[in-house]
């Protein structure tokens, strides 16, 4: 029997801890620049996703970035 889309539903819980998990797994193999500008890093941290095989969310990695940087 065929569903329609109506009928789906995205479990926002599952999507956020399956996004954090990720964040963390990929975190741990990402250099993130200390110096230079938000924007060059933000840029670094995207290119070496990329050669990792992932596409970039762009207000993740900004995020991360940030909060890295922050510390």
């Amino acid at each position: 029997m065929w569903h329609s889309v109506a009928d789906f539903e995205i479990n926002e819980a599952g999507m956020k801890n399956l996004e954090q998990d990720l964040a963390e797994k990929f975190s741990a193999g990402i250099q993130i620049p200390a110096e230079g500008s938000e924007a060059d890093a933000i840029d670094n941290v995207k290119d070496q996703l990329k050669n990792m095989g992932a596409t970039p969310n762009d207000a993740e990695v900004e995020k991360i970035v940030r909060e890295a940087r922050q510390q």
